[in-house]
């Protein structure tokens, strides 16, 4: 499958993820030396990195996105039809990005670049999360894992 679109700049989204990281870490040292319980910090700095990594992701995810007037795929003109926000569900939780949609003349059903390239499922999972969900659906019953 090739895709013809330009490429665009990213901001600076994973230099502030990783900055904010960095201050949590020194935060969560700083308190574990004043003796704060671990317990409370495990659970905060668990929560600092999940923050940052889904930042990560969601910029990485992006850079699968095309944004121009139309696209060609499999030798078929796609027009923009759409751009807007969607939540994908990663291996570290949801993570929001815009994207855009694509519609051959004719036709009603839609593509999107961002999801055939990086590869997720049913417009929803990303690949680690889909896996995921597959071991859990299939190792347990639907009421244990409710």
């Amino acid at each position: 499958m090739t895709l013809s679109h330009a490429i665009e700049e990213t901001p600076n989204i994973i230099d502030n993820a990783l900055s904010k990281l960095n201050s949590a870490i020194k935060t969560k040292i700083q308190q574990a030396q004043a003796g704060a319980g671990f317990e409370q910090v495990e659970k905060e700095m668990h929560a600092a990195f999940v923050e940052a990594e889904q930042l990560v992701l969601g910029e990485i995810l992006k850079q699968y996105d095309i944004n121009s007037p139309f696209v060609i795929l499999d030798e078929k003109e796609y027009r923009q039809v759409l751009r807007c926000e969607q939540t994908y569900t990663s291996a570290v939780g949801q993570i929001r990005v815009e994207r855009s949609l694509y519609r051959a003349q004719n036709e009603t059903q839609s593509i999107c670049p961002l999801e055939l390239k990086a590869g997720i499922v049913e417009s929803f999972w990303s690949p680690a999360a889909a896996k995921q969900a597959l071991f859990v659906v299939s190792q347990l019953t639907p009421y244990e894992a409710a």
